[in-house]
């Protein structure tokens, strides 16, 4: 899937700009009974078919937003496209889909739909299929990955239905958190009473404490190391730009359901909806077709994703190097709730992690997103992360094994922007070293050159401690 654009930048270097839940329990476990199994009388079992990715729903028409799966990739104006990076790449770890039903009797069509727990279902079927067109893309056979099972719809009610994709099995990065799934039973809001207008998603973000690794806290993210040899008092090193947090934020797809071949795609489904149709006046033939529904999910996220060439820190103490054990993205503005009504949430994302007062009355508003061991000095490190969209300033931190412990540095880019030839809008990719991410589009950051020095001074975020 990935089509994506590159542009000149620095991390003192140059780059390329083209997620969680706090425990353990699983969301609500599979409802979606076998399709043999008749329905009780006054209910209706409906097939349903969701298919993820696709390029439409999204503004602009520029190469970094992802492409439809298994098409390839192409690109506008002046961007330079990798070829061999299509969309169906983008879905490979997504392994469920979770349907969720909404409902309200059809007498009272004032009220607000209300969360249907026998309609929560978890989809894990999913296959790759080519397809000729999507709910938004019509052109070339591509690949989708597809979910199928069935809703059960009752008499008496209309539903709206949404569904989400997802990566069930994946886990916090972070070291001492590896039994915390990214997505789990507190994710979702999904309760009775629930409405359709305040369902929505919050990840999960955790305070590091300093005294001491244990599980549900990786104290070495703030390295605290003895000053010198036989210190007994060490401290934290380079922490004041933190906000002491890591987040967990997980790849989301999410999508709308409706009726097969309804041209206007009518969010509201109903029972009557189901019911065999009235014989026609000239012929006086029923319409045998049962119909089904149907959804193409995108993601709501922007990835962004960095590698770097690892390096040894010189250092002037006794001319030694020290050598990194890990690397860390971070972002200083780090959205962690979002609604799930419609696609549109995504672009309105809230509840930005806190920033933390040191104190010299100071702010640290750098949270971690993504992290990666440092197995050999000259490996290239990939970071990851998936982020609501939102403008952020972008940086790496650097656990070292030895003085100056850690490091933080600022990903600098040059400004780019483009004019949306459909509305003449310009759209801003980056601006004074700002990323403004977009759902659905995914920013690479290149530094594969040991040329550079990593570590210049120059584009430290702070490092007074």
């Amino acid at each position: 899937m990935k089509s994506k654009i590159s542009i000149a930048a620095c991390l003192a270097l140059l780059l390329s700009l083209s997620a969680g839940c706090s425990d353990n329990d699983m969301l609500p476990e599979d409802n979606n009974t076998s399709t043999t199994e008749q329905p009780m009388q006054g209910v209706v079992r409906v097939p349903i078919t969701i298919a993820l990715g696709g390029s439409g729903a999204e503004e602009g028409g520029r190469g970094s937003r992802v492409a439809p799966p298994g098409t390839g990739s192409s690109g506008s104006g002046n961007s330079h496209v990798d070829d061999k990076d299509d969309g169906l790449s983008e879905t490979k770890g997504v392994n469920a889909v979770r349907v969720v039903a909404f409902r309200r009797r059809t007498s009272e069509e004032t009220e607000d739909f209300e969360y249907d727990p026998k309609n929560n279902i978890l989809l894990e079927n999913l296959v790759e299929k080519d397809i000729e067109k999507d709910d938004y893309y019509e052109g070339q056979p591509h690949k989708h990955l597809v979910a199928t099972g069935n809703v059960s719809i009752s008499e008496g009610y209309d539903y709206r239905i949404v569904a989400i994709a997802y990566n069930k099995d994946e886990k916090a990065p972070y070291p001492y958190y590896g039994g915390k799934l990214m997505v789990g039973a507190n994710m979702l809001n999904l309760y009775n009473g629930t409405t359709y207008n305040d369902f929505c998603a919050k990840f999960a973000y955790y305070m590091v404490d300093e005294n001491k690794d244990k599980e549900n806290n990786w104290a070495d993210y703030l390295k605290k190391e003895p000053d010198f040899l036989g210190d007994l008092f060490p401290k934290v090193h380079n922490v004041s730009c933190l906000t002491r947090r890591l987040a967990t934020i997980p790849q989301l797809f999410f999508g709308t359901i409706h009726i097969k071949d309804d041209a206007t795609r009518n969010p509201i489904i109903s029972y009557t909806d189901f019911l065999p149709k009235a014989p026609e006046e000239n012929t006086g033939k029923t319409d045998p077709s049962v119909p089904s529904l149907t959804g193409t999910l995108y993601r709501g996220m922007a990835e962004v994703e960095v590698k770097i060439k690892s390096a040894a820190q010189k250092t002037s103490a006794l001319g030694k190097n020290t050598n990194p054990e890990w690397y860390c993205l971070l972002a200083d503005n780090v959205l962690t709730k979002v609604g799930l009504c419609d696609y549109d949430d995504f672009n309105h994302g809230s509840e930005p992690v806190e920033n933390t007062t040191n104190e010299a009355d100071t702010y640290g508003t750098y949270t971690a997103v993504a992290y990666q061991k440092c197995e050999v000095v000259g490996d290239i490190i990939t970071l990851r992360a998936y982020l609501l969209p939102t403008k952020t300033h972008l940086a790496v931190r650097v656990g070292l094994n030895a003085k100056p412990f850690a490091k933080n540095r600022r990903v600098k880019a040059k400004d780019v922007s483009f004019a949306d030839t459909a509305t003449g809008v310009i759209v801003v990719d980056a601006l004074n070293d700002v990323f403004y991410l977009r759902r659905n589009h995914k920013y690479v950051f290149n530094y594969t050159s040991d040329k550079v020095d990593f570590y210049d001074e120059a584009y430290m975020i702070n490092d007074k401690d």
